[in-house]
C-alpha cells in the first residue's frame, strides 16, 4: 500500500504527509498548504490486509511545487520504476545518470544517495539477497560433484556460521594438475 502510494506520487508530481501510523492505521495528507487531498486506510484484524475508508483524490494546491530531495522517492518506490531499466538494459547504470533519467522522465530531483539506494534495492529484488544466494551455495557444490564426480568443494564459515569462503576445484582441473604433477616427477 505505501509503494503504491509512492509510485502515485512521484507519477503525479505531489508529495505527501505522515499524519498517524500505526499496526492498524495509516493516515495521509498532501504536503501543500490546504490541500483536500486525504487517504485513510485500516488493517483488517484477521490478516495482513488494508483496506481504503477512505480516499479524496482531488488536489487543490499546485501539484508543481515539490520539495527538494522528493521526500516519496524511497529506495522501494525507486527500485520498482527501475527494475525494468536494470533488467532490459545490458548496460552500467551510474546514479548520475538515474538522476538524469528521473528529471527527464518525472520532472522529479532526487539525490544520487536516492539514486544508489534506490539501483540496490532493484538489483535485490532481480537477483535476491546475499544470503539467500549463500542458502543456495550448498546445493550448488552438491549439484556440481553430481555432474563432475572429482570436484573438490569445500564452504568455509566462521563460529557465527557466517560466510568466508568457497573452494572450488574443478575435477577436470584437479585430473590435469595429478597428471602434471606425474609429469614433472618423472621427466
Amino acid at each position: 500500500m505505501k509503494l503504491e502510494l509512492g509510485k502515485k506520487c512521484l507519477l503525479e508530481h505531489f508529495e505527501f504527509k505522515v499524519d498517524r501510523s500505526s499496526m492498524t492505521r495509516y493516515e495521509v495528507s498532501c504536503m501543500g498548504d490546504g490541500c483536500e487531498w486525504r487517504f485513510k486506510a485500516y488493517a483488517i484484524p484477521c490478516g495482513n490486509l488494508w483496506f481504503v475508508k477512505h480516499m479524496n483524490d482531488r488536489h487543490t494546491c499546485s501539484k508543481t511545487q515539490t520539495h527538494p530531495h522528493f521526500r516519496q522517492a524511497n529506495p522501494k518506490v525507486l527500485g520498482h520504476f527501475l527494475k525494468v531499466q536494470l533488467k532490459e538494459s545490458g548496460r552500467i547504470y551510474r546514479a548520475k545518470e538515474i538522476v538524469k533519467d528521473f528529471r527527464q522522465r518525472f520532472e522529479v530531483e532526487i539525490t544520487n544517495l536516492q539514486a544508489w539506494c534506490g539501483k540496490s534495492y532493484a538489483l535485490e529484488l532481480l537477483q535476491g539477497t546475499t544470503r539467500d544466494s549463500f542458502a543456495e551455495l550448498p546445493i550448488y557444490c552438491y549439484n556440481l560433484k553430481l555432474a563432475n564426480p572429482e570436484s573438490v568443494t569445500h564452504i568455509l564459515v566462521d563460529e557465527q556460521s557466517r560466510f568466508e569462503m568457497v573452494y572450488v576445484a574443478l575435477g577436470a582441473a584437479v585430473i590435469y594438475t595429478f597428471y602434471f604433477v606425474l609429469a614433472l616427477i618423472f621427466f
